[in-house]
């Protein structure tokens, strides 16, 4: 009995791999077949392979076969010579006989082509964004959108060919700058200008507005309006909109523009201030003489009484202007900071308004007397808000100039 255990021991040790002893634990042989494993399922790439037209990408560790011809990726385990071979052979027989320097030379232009992609890009984003620059530049100026192609991008290819070369000129060039390019970059930038002043409005709730009737070079009437808002730390006074009237400019057709207008950018009349008396606290509320309005309710009253006691509100006064002033009071003193602010926000300037007209007789000349965008002009020209160009930019699809 003893003779047969004997030999099937001595069978079974001569059964072990040449580097396996009886010694080794069941960890360290799992450990062995793991590596063996894995050591055998990962095919390397071989720089031979490209006579067949093939390189590779992705890990190192575990390369892809990639056919520099037609750009289709093998799986792994067909990283073999006779894989490779077939693939050439059945997809692209009439280059089986071509010599190494082909693929190579095909290997190379590949490797090149996501580099050239991302500079053609990068390249065309900045023409788009230098398009908006160009554009908003000659709208804040009232001149022609024709000046564009016709003078600037002349200057710029001139000065850049004289100063930094021919090929830096050639860039230049591929910025986009025709007339109709840059009346669309304008209307871009205005609705943008636009929904920014409108969302301002509608946080701010309180608002007031500014009207005005003049006449353009064509005999229409034009109804200009500026708006003062509350604006984070300031009242902010800025273009509002610019419509044509019909022939009758009366108080009932002004209303109705307006007002339909309103509409559309989501606002309400009843959010619109207006303020018929003149109030000395406003004004000055550390002055002896100024009284509380009889229209102040007891707690605003009260308000008044400590602010007027407040040595630290006193010192900020005079450093800082009455609007900001008031905005500054207002986590202290709500109730008496709000009723001040409704009372400043209709007393704006005149100098908008003028600068309104002035604005609307230069670019509406005789020589543009049919141009019908005097709204979207005057906003840029005239809005203190700018544009977000690289929000613009990045919402279009970016092509150079042909």
């Amino acid at each position: 009995m003893d003779k047969f255990l004997k030999r099937k021991e001595l069978d079974s040790e001569q059964n072990l791999e040449p580097d396996e002893s009886p010694s080794m634990s069941g960890d360290q042989k799992k450990a062995k077949m793991v590596s063996s494993s894995k050591f055998s399922g990962t095919r390397q790439y071989s720089e031979s392979y490209i006579s067949f037209g093939f390189t590779f990408t992705g890990d190192a560790n575990k390369p892809t076969p990639l056919c520099v011809v037609c750009g289709e990726k093998l799986a792994n385990s067909a990283m073999v010579p006779s894989k490779l071979k077939r693939h050439l052979q059945t997809k692209h027989p009439s280059l089986q006989n071509k010599n190494v320097d082909y693929f190579v030379c095909l290997r190379e232009n590949t490797e090149k082509q996501p580099t050239f992609m991302r500079k053609t890009t990068k390249v065309n984003e900045r023409a788009l964004k230098a398009s908006y620059q160009v554009a908003e530049l000659i709208a804040k100026s009232k001149k022609l959108h024709t000046v564009a192609e016709t003078l600037i991008l002349l200057a710029c290819k001139a000065i850049v060919e004289e100063m930094l070369g021919p090929e830096a000129a050639k860039e230049i060039a591929k910025v986009p700058l025709s007339d109709n390019t840059i009346s669309r970059r304008i209307n871009d930038m205005s609705a943008d200008i636009e929904s920014v002043v409108l969302e301002k409005i509608r946080i701010s709730e309180k608002f007031a507005l500014q009207l005005d009737e003049s006449t353009d070079i064509s005999g229409h009437a034009q109804l200009l309006a500026n708006v003062r808002f509350v604006d984070g730390d300031a009242i902010r006074e800025n273009f509002f909109f610019c419509k044509a009237l019909p022939e009758k400019t009366t108080g009932e057709e002004i209303f109705r523009v307006t007002s339909e207008y309103l509409e559309q950018g989501g606002l309400k009349w009843e959010n619109c201030t207006i303020s018929t008396e003149c109030l000395d606290w406003v004004r000055d509320p550390y002055s002896s003489a100024s009284v509380g309005g009889k229209d102040m309710t007891l707690q605003e009253q009260e308000e008044l009484t400590e602010l007027r006691q407040n040595r630290g509100f006193k010192l900020r006064f005079a450093d800082l202007p009455l609007d900001s002033f008031w905005l500054d009071t207002a986590k202290e003193f709500p109730l008496l900071a709000n009723k001040a602010i409704l009372t400043l926000l209709p007393f704006s300037t005149t100098y908008l308004c003028e600068m309104s007209f002035s604005s609307m007789i230069a670019i509406k000349t005789k020589y543009r007397e049919r141009l019908r965008a005097v709204d979207e002009e005057l906003r840029m020209c005239l809005s203190s808000i700018p544009a977000r160009i690289s929000a613009l930019c990045s919402a279009k699809q970016a092509q150079v100039a042909h």
